[in-house]
């Protein structure tokens, strides 16, 4: 079983009757529990998308001789990752049929993971029968709901950080998007304001009055997922240099200065970590990397390992002179000078 946690319930007769109002960035929906003024028991669910992965929302109604019980539910319809703990808030209306001023409404923060026992309730102990003529049970003797829910962030526990939610689109509408042709299940939203700090490129689509890109090759959606969070300041992990490789033609598409960057300084630490006999190979290809995506940090870093006249012969006997760049060459000539 998955486990929504929340706040402690509270009792409706605690709770401040509100008119519905939403909650920042969240998902919407509408919802009709049937037959509640006939069934001690009733219930509905349905399937939505959100975060990235389907869920169930279930809302649950108990009637008994001490009032009525009224909870939902929120279980992802595939297992989850064991490491992972989808993090946000959620709100739910108990819909008034006569009077609009008299919903019920609490909100709550809850986590989602794999491995838990039970759910626990966000709604507890209303000591009143739900019926017609309160307004609670509309003509046809179902309860109406309205459930809000935002998940703003993903917790990795292995890797200890949070990954940033960019598959909600923002109910302001300043957001931009990258969608796939597909599936909307690939789509992905970040604020626009983000994107224009950090992106010219993103920038001048946006002030054209383009709010949206496709994602060309559904390979490219780990990658600009990735690219965001990056961008939005999320401490992240490369899987492997060849992940940098792929990330880098396309942070300079965008002209992102903070992710090439962040490639540049984790190559540096793996050339660094290189070992003696693979080092020349390695000095070579960053050597064409700096070049090429414009990273004078690695190439500095490369030239300084390079100690002696044996390591330039090992460097040049590897390398393809064809290919190198008249700078790149420069700098290796300046290099084998300092040695005289």
């Amino acid at each position: 079983m998955f486990i929504c946690e929340g706040a402690p319930a509270q009792p409706f007769s605690r709770l401040i009757t509100a008119p519905i109002s939403t909650l920042k960035n969240a998902k919407v929906w509408r919802m009709k529990v049937r037959n509640v003024d006939k069934n001690p028991a009733a219930d509905y669910h349905r399937i939505v998308f959100l975060a990235g992965k389907k869920w169930i929302i279930r809302v649950f109604c108990e009637r008994s001789d001490f009032g009525t019980t009224v909870s939902f539910t929120l279980t992802p319809k595939r297992k989850l990752d064991k490491s992972k703990f989808f993090l946000g808030r959620a709100r739910m209306f108990l819909l008034n049929q006569e009077d609009k001023e008299w919903n019920y409404q609490m909100d709550s923060s809850f986590s989602v993971n794999y491995g838990s026992s039970d759910f626990s309730r966000f709604y507890e102990d209303f000591y009143e029968d739900l019926t017609k003529e309160n307004g609670f049970l509309n003509d046809s003797g179902a309860l109406e709901v309205e459930i809000q829910v935002f998940i703003d962030r993903i917790l990795d526990v292995n890797l200890k950080f949070s990954h940033f939610n960019f598959h909600d689109s923002f109910n302001d509408d300043q957001f931009f998007q990258f969608y796939s042709y597909k599936t909307s299940e690939h789509d992905l939203y970040s604020k626009s304001q983000m994107l224009h700090f950090h992106s010219p490129v993103i920038s001048e689509l946006i002030k054209g009055g383009f709010r949206k890109l496709p994602i060309v090759k559904e390979s490219q959606f780990e990658l600009i997922h990735l690219m965001l969070q990056i961008v939005h300041g999320t401490f992240i992990r490369f899987k492997n240099e060849f992940q940098i490789r792929q990330l880098l033609p396309l942070a300079k598409r965008f002209k992102i200065y903070t992710v090439t960057r962040k490639c540049e300084f984790r190559l540096i630490q793996i050339l660094r970590e290189t070992e003696s006999g693979e080092r020349s190979r390695k000095i070579w290809e960053c050597l064409w990397l700096a070049r090429f995506y414009d990273l004078p940090h690695l190439s500095c870093a490369t030239l300084k390992l390079i100690t002696n006249l044996k390591e330039i012969k090992d460097l040049g006997n590897g390398m393809n002179l064809e290919r190198m760049s008249g700078e790149s060459m420069k700098a290796v000539a300046s290099r084998i000078f300092s040695f005289a």
